[in-house]
């Protein structure tokens, strides 16, 4: 566990601001996760008008993700993660202003502009990390940006959980994203801490930038997890809530603990590479975390 520690201490500055910035831009996904279904049940909408605006947070980044990996390209990152800290908290105050007044139209908007805002952060952090972290740290740098949003998942699990235990009335599912939206503002602070110029390589010629067969081959796998947590995982605070009556406390602390299990697998990472190596590591997650969706839906 020492060596563990290490590890991440030798994570280089400028990565562990970004990563801090992650967390917070994260509180807010994390918080819209357990508690914005449950809200708009609460202000009267059905299951499926529900789960359909749902959907729109992810047509932005569908149509925009791979024209923007491209666009990354010898190109700085770092003003993407600007757009990422100012825009997911505003777009997230929209969606929830939309929600309460039933303004379909503008609830649309939010939710597409939220998704493309979120992407600014999710799609950017591993190149940033790829080019600023040293091959030493790289692996660390990934595992504990990838372990952001379970992190956030637990902290505002629990925060939501004990905040509706004190008194619900006064913390309502609205103020409760409210809040977190304005939380996520506080990305800013460790953006503006980065004072290392940022590093730019170069664009090499298209037709030698990308290793096709390997990507596709490594997509796929990807792709049928990312269905099957994309039909089950967002739409599990209506199931329980509705099938087990679960209320938003009971939801934010059954989220933080099974969060807890993700989280320190991720921390792990860095071990499980060096001991099967990333070709086994990753196929071998990926095998597992598919039964594991398979049970779920049994």
């Amino acid at each position: 566990m020492r060596n563990l520690y290490h590890r991440y201490r030798r994570i280089e500055s400028p990565v562990r601001d970004v990563i801090l910035a992650e967390v917070f831009v994260q509180f807010v996904q994390a918080s819209f996760f357990i508690a914005l279904l449950l809200y708009m049940q609460e202000q009267g909408y059905s299951d499926e008008e529900a789960t359909g605006y749902f959907k729109y947070r992810f047509l932005g980044v569908l149509a925009c993700a791979f024209p923007l990996g491209r666009f990354l390209r010898g190109r700085p990152i770092r003003p993407f993660f600007y757009i990422a800290g100012v825009g997911v908290p505003l777009t997230s105050l929209l969606v929830v202003h939309a929600v309460h007044t039933h303004d379909h139209d503008l609830l649309i908007g939010a939710q597409i502009l939220w998704g493309l805002c979120f992407m600014c952060m999710t799609v950017t952090v591993l190149p940033y990390i790829m080019r600023n972290a040293s091959k030493e740290t790289q692996t660390a740098a990934i595992s504990l940006s990838f372990s952001t949003w379970s992190f956030a998942t637990i902290v505002s699990g629990v925060t939501i959980s004990a905040l509706r235990w004190i008194d619900r009335d006064l913390f309502t599912n609205q103020r409760l994203l409210e809040g977190f939206s304005w939380l996520g503002l506080l990305s800013l602070v460790f953006l503006w801490r980065i004072r290392t110029p940022e590093v730019v390589p170069p664009r090499r010629a298209e037709r030698h930038a990308y290793d096709w067969p390997l990507i596709v081959k490594a997509m796929i796998p990807t792709c049928l997890i990312a269905i099957g947590a994309g039909l089950t995982i967002p739409f599990m605070p209506l199931f329980f809530a509705n099938v087990h009556g679960f209320e938003t406390r009971d939801v934010a602390v059954m989220s933080a603990a099974a969060t807890i299990a993700v989280l320190i697998c991720m921390i792990l990472t860095p071990l499980v590479k060096d001991v099967f190596g990333y070709r086994r590591a990753i196929t071998g997650t990926q095998l597992i975390a598919i039964g594991m969706l398979v049970a779920l839906a049994s």
